[in-house]
């Protein structure tokens, strides 16, 4: 969170609306079915958001897995290259309009005593965090030469002479399929310029 500039510490004064949050620890199981690594991550307390002060639009497309099926069977009729990823603390990149003030994590960052954290990217619980984050990778995406399908918001394409790339997008995971894996190749560095990815030839 520190890499990333989640938040920016500021001194408490009296009157400030702040919200609260909770940790959340889960643990990974890898394929053997052994626990992998513990997760610990910190949430909002988006249930104390007001709406017009802290947050305005949540509107984030969802996800359509006729959408998928239409793409996996596109590339398996066309032979395309098929591989998948997902955005490591995807919400951590997306930057925050809206004031919102959370209260620290003292006991975590006791430096941050008498302290309220001015949130500057998204955090998982804020009502506006999936808004966020669609925006800001549409934003990538865009820059990349993707336009959204009309249909389906979750489907991205590129077209550009004879390749074509079209990727779906649920969160912060995506499949992606192509008929250039050289293109594929250079989508995966681009994305690696902009977040931490993990990457798999594959699907998953």
């Amino acid at each position: 969170m520190k890499r990333r500039n989640v938040w920016q510490a500021i001194d408490r004064k009296p009157g400030m609306k702040t919200i609260g949050h909770r940790w959340v620890f889960d643990k990974k199981i890898d394929e053997d079915g052994n626990i992998g690594k513990f997760k610990a991550c910190l949430v909002a307390r988006g249930n104390l958001q007001c709406p017009g002060v802290d947050f305005t639009e949540t509107y984030a497309p969802t996800v359509s897995l006729m959408s998928l099926r239409l793409l996996l069977a596109t590339a398996c009729l066309q032979r395309w290259k098929v591989c998948s990823f997902d955005v490591s603390g995807a919400y951590l990149y997306s930057p925050v309009e809206e004031t919102v003030l959370m209260e620290p994590p003292t006991h975590f960052i006791p430096c941050l005593e008498g302290k309220v954290l001015h949130l500057q990217k998204a955090l998982y619980g804020m009502k506006q965090a999936g808004r966020c984050w669609w925006l800001h990778l549409l934003g990538i995406l865009e820059g990349l030469g993707f336009t959204s399908w009309e249909v389906d918001l979750s489907l991205y394409v590129f077209q550009k002479d004879d390749t074509i790339i079209v990727i779906w997008i649920h969160i912060d995971d995506g499949v992606i399929a192509s008929n250039s894996p050289a293109h594929i190749e250079d989508f995966r560095k681009a994305l690696c310029d902009n977040f931490e990815i993990k990457w798999s030839d594959n699907m998953r």
